[in-house]
């Protein structure tokens, strides 16, 4: 299905659809078709030019860029929304995906020397799931120092857990932290 969105765009620059078909240089039946859906058939010389003006006035205004699918856009009908398991909606999930891919972290992992924590957890995702057991002689290799630096960020998050064994203690994934390593695997770390 085709989807219209140009009447959002000239509202949101606070202009008229006769603005906008004067700065684009085209018909202005061909901008109220686009605003009605009415339209059966657009060149992309059209669209070129709609953008173009869009732009020319979003930048007159400070107003953001416009692109292809703020004039028109394909949605594919009855589609399934994405499923982010019992722990996450599309909104937590996409403010804490955000959350961990803007925290950088420094590693001694050769190739990975700086990265970021989504990354690292969807790298590593076994090796937390399974626990870094904490020592007393802070003696980590590489994967284990990076992995225990995230500790207190996914802690904080619900992500990660401190088990206590008899002898030891270990960091690892909890039950949502894996639902949200999954969903990063899932719909990507970007």
């Amino acid at each position: 299905m085709i989807k219209y969105n140009l009447e959002k765009a000239i509202n949101e620059l606070d202009i008229t659809p006769n603005r906008l078909a004067v700065l684009a240089e085209v018909r202005p039946n061909t901008i109220g078709d686009l605003i009605k859906g009415n339209t059966k058939r657009i060149e992309l010389e059209t669209i070129e030019k709609i953008l173009d003006a869009l732009n020319y006035e979003a930048s007159r205004k400070n107003k953001k860029y416009y692109q292809i699918q703020d004039v028109i856009q394909y949605e594919i009908e009855n589609s399934p929304e994405p499923d982010y398991g019992s722990y996450f909606n599309r909104e937590t999930f996409e403010l804490l995906r955000r959350i961990l891919k803007k925290t950088p972290i420094q590693t001694r992992i050769r190739g990975l020397e700086l990265t970021n924590y989504a990354e690292l957890l969807a790298l590593y995702e076994e090796n937390i799931t399974k626990g870094v057991i904490l020592n007393s002689t802070d003696n980590y290799n590489a994967l284990e120092d990076a992995l225990l630096g995230m500790r207190n960020q996914l802690t904080q998050n619900y992500l990660s857990e401190l088990v206590y064994e008899t002898s030891y203690s270990k960091f690892r994934l909890t039950e949502k932290g894996r639902e949200f390593v999954k969903l990063l695997k899932k719909y990507g770390t970007s």
